[in-house]
This record gives structure tokens, sequence and C-alpha cells, in this order.
């Protein structure tokens, strides 16, 4: 996946995940952290989105972050987290 690939909105949001990724010491960007990105956005689109069809944020944040409680951490100074294969076929899919 390329980063020109995507908007700039939908880079800060990739940005935002592997924040989220390095913050809980994951491996891997996971859909979650992205999910946990965009729902972290109050500009974006998503939250009205969700109203729009009913689909209350504050479960779905809490059940994204309950996921990735039980994603292992990993303890290595310097190292870099990457795209997920979970992540990362989600994406080639969206493109």
């Amino acid at each position: 996946m390329g980063a020109n690939k995507l908007t700039l909105r939908s880079q800060a949001a990739f940005d935002g995940a592997r924040q989220q990724a390095d913050a809980r010491s994951h491996q891997a960007i996971e859909p979650e952290h992205l999910l946990l990105a965009l729902l972290s956005d109050p500009e974006g689109i998503v939250i009205p989105v969700l109203h729009g069809v009913g689909v209350a944020p504050a479960p779905l944040r809490d059940r994204a972050v309950a996921a990735l409680d039980r994603v292992p951490k990993v303890y290595a100074p310097g190292a870099e987290v990457r795209v997920g294969p979970a992540l990362a076929t989600a994406l080639d899919d969206a493109f």
C-alpha cells in the first residue's frame, strides 16, 4: 500500500492508527487501531455517518478497545510498527 493512494485525511487517520498501535506497544497496526483513530477525529465523517445509520459510536469504540486489549504487547525499543495482515487486506480490497 502506497501512501500516495491515500487522501490527506486518510493519511492522518492512518498516522493516528500507527500512534494507537505504538501507544499500546503493538507491533502491527490492526483495523481496530484505524477504527479508533477514525472515531477520535472530531471533524471526520465517521461519527456523523454512524449516527446517520443508527449506530452509537461509544459502544463501537469500547469494543475496539476491548479487542486491542487482547493483542499481545511487544517491547522492542526502536521497532517499527507495521501494517498487520488484516488491515493490509482491508486496504487492498478498498483500493
